[in-house]
This record gives C-alpha cells, structure tokens and sequence, in this order.
C-alpha cells in the first residue's frame, strides 16, 4: 500500500534464485514487494532486471562476503542497455544476513517493512527522526 509518504505493509522477499542470474521462480511473491537478492555470479543489472520482471517494486542486493562490511559497493551499470524503473539498493553482509536469518528461523515468507518515499523533500527537523529510522 503507498500512502503520501510510504510504502507500507510490504514484504522484503529472498529472491529464488537467491543470487537472481536467471529468471526468479517466486514472482508470484515478490509482485508487488521488494526483492532481497544477495550478491554474487552477474551483474547487478541483471539481478535488478529479474527483480524488474517478477514485478517487484524495488530491489535490495545484499553482500555474500562476510568479511566486506568495512567497504561500500557502487552499484555500476554493466553497458548493457537495459531499461531498468524500479529502485535498488545495497546491504551489507551483516545486516543481509540478520534479515534472512530471521525470515528462515520463523518460516516466513518475507520481513514486513516500511518505506519512505522521497524524503528529500521532507522538513527532517519536523520529523525528529534520523533517516534510517524509517527502515524496518
């Protein structure tokens, strides 16, 4: 549901795939939700046009390399001329991982989550909350 602010009540989904270097056999779950794609094996502009076509709304990578989350990742595009619309974005390992460790342990099928929308344009002083707050 998109209210003026949000993206409420929808699900961040692991992809299957999980890496997303081939068409994703869950789209029926992920139309509509954000893709959790791990990162690894192709470009990221192919796992977010997998994401793109299983109808996801939004794409985040998470990183496969435990040891890596002192370093950020630019997500570059690989020249292929592909049309992507929908949003993407990266996580570190830890953070990736402690998502997907608890939709696992619950038999979930995906986290519930909140997200803003373009909070640029917001009075961040208004709101009394820092910008990551939104997350989860």
């Amino acid at each position: 549901m998109i209210s003026n602010q949000f993206l409420e009540n929808i699900y961040l989904i692991p992809a299957k795939p999980f890496k997303a270097c081939s068409r994703l056999q869950n789209d029926f779950e992920l139309n509509g939700n954000i893709a959790l794609i791990e990162r690894g094996d192709c470009s990221f502009v192919t796992k977010i046009t997998n994401g793109q076509a299983s109808g996801a709304l939004g794409v985040i990578v998470m990183d496969d390399k435990p040891t890596a989350d002192v370093h950020f990742v630019d997500m570059i595009d690989d020249m292929t001329q592909r049309n992507i619309i929908i949003p993407a974005m990266f996580l570190q390992y830890r953070d990736g991982h402690m998502i997907l460790n608890s939709i696992e342990k619950n038999h979930l099928i995906g986290a519930r989550i909140n997200i803003p929308l373009n909070l640029t344009y917001n009075q961040m002083l208004k709101v009394h909350r820092a910008p990551g707050s939104y997350w989860l």
